[in-house]
């Protein structure tokens, strides 16, 4: 009987720590959002971040008190999106969305109750300004990267707004997405798991919610292709060789930032890389695309420690597939409170 007693307690006591550990990972949090990202007569996407994996639910009605319909998206993943269907025409909804958490966690993250408005009638999705709020693409989309099963699409918008490729072999039907979280304004997304030496089409679609509710920028259908070996392509296609013509170099140093730059003899990226291990740069910090003058300003370093970083800029206009990148270059951040020379 004292064994068995032994046995339930040592039992109760994994199944006890069991439960903390699982109580004790990361909380599901709603980093950015949400956000109304379209509207029609009869439809409403819905979009957020999260800091963690997490399920898609939004919560909605027409009366604020009773959100009694669900719409909702496949578990998993740090952006939502939903797509609320069937609504009304001309009428007011209220929404509230919801991320639940099942690796590591039972938490649950709410946002508050807002609301959104359909079109009325035959009234279609309104890319119109309010007012001369317009939301709109500044810069791209460009391939910046195209590897033999991969490539990078960058884009800049006036605005933080989402971040949403459409592309596939067919330009009439871009049956394939790759997306990253809503709210940037310099837009750089990877599509993976594509066919060497094979024409792709793309095209580009960023969606704003804050102060122009319902505005969308999306651009036609652009052509690129794979690699056909296993290296990218630096190679020009018919355009310049993309170089970088000055730099980098650290023009200005403090104890907890840094200002990197230099230039390029075509418009291109604008990403450093940085790091207090030369062999693990695993900090970014980036601007727009499309400058030959790339400024970029590290921010929260620490106070007199050795960093390292590297500058890449990728070129897409006049050149696709071209990349140029130097480093790891060392500098120093001053002592606290002081200023350091370059």
């Amino acid at each position: 009987m004292k064994a068995r007693t032994q046995l339930i307690v040592v039992l109760s006591a994994l199944f006890l720590f069991a439960s903390l550990g699982f109580a004790q990972g990361t909380a599901v949090q709603i980093t950015k959002g949400p956000v109304v990202e379209h509207t029609d007569a009869n439809t409403a996407v819905i979009a957020w971040s999260t800091n963690v994996s997490a399920s898609s639910v939004v919560k909605y009605g027409t009366d604020q008190g009773n959100l009694s319909q669900t719409a909702q998206m496949p578990w998993g993943g740090l952006t939502h999106r939903v797509t609320v269907k069937n609504l009304e025409p001309g009428k007011t909804y209220y929404f509230q969305v919801e991320s639940g958490q099942a690796q590591g966690t039972n938490t649950t993250a709410k946002s508050n109750v807002s609301q959104f408005s359909t079109k009325g009638g035959n009234e279609s999705a309104s890319n119109s300004s309010n007012g001369n709020n317009v939301f709109k693409i500044v810069n791209g989309p460009a391939v910046e990267h195209a590897g033999d099963t991969n490539a990078t699409v960058a884009w800049t918008t006036d605005r933080p707004s989402s971040s949403v490729v459409k592309y596939g072999t067919d330009p009439n039907n871009l049956s394939q997405t790759a997306q990253e979280p809503w709210g940037a304004t310099t837009h750089r997304v990877e599509l993976k798991n594509l066919q060497p030496g094979t024409k792709y089409y793309f095209s580009v679609h960023s969606a704003q919610g804050k102060n122009a509710p319902g505005q969308a920028a999306d651009t036609p259908p652009q052509p690129f292709e794979t690699s056909g070996g296993s290296q990218a392509s630096n190679s020009g296609q018919g355009g310049s060789q993309l170089n970088i013509t000055n730099g980098p170099v650290v023009e200005h140093v403090a104890d907890t930032n840094a200002t990197v730059a230099w230039s390029t003899n075509l418009p291109a990226s604008t990403i450093v890389k940085y790091g207090t291990d030369q062999n693990n740069l695993n900090q970014t910090a980036q601007e727009a695309w499309g400058q030959t003058t790339h400024r970029v300003q590290l921010k929260n370093l620490k106070p007199n420690t050795q960093y390292f970083f590297s500058v890449h800029s990728a070129q897409g206009r006049n050149a696709p597939g071209q990349k140029a990148e130097k480093g790891p270059i060392p500098f120093k951040t001053a002592a606290p409170g002081q200023q350091a020379s370059k």
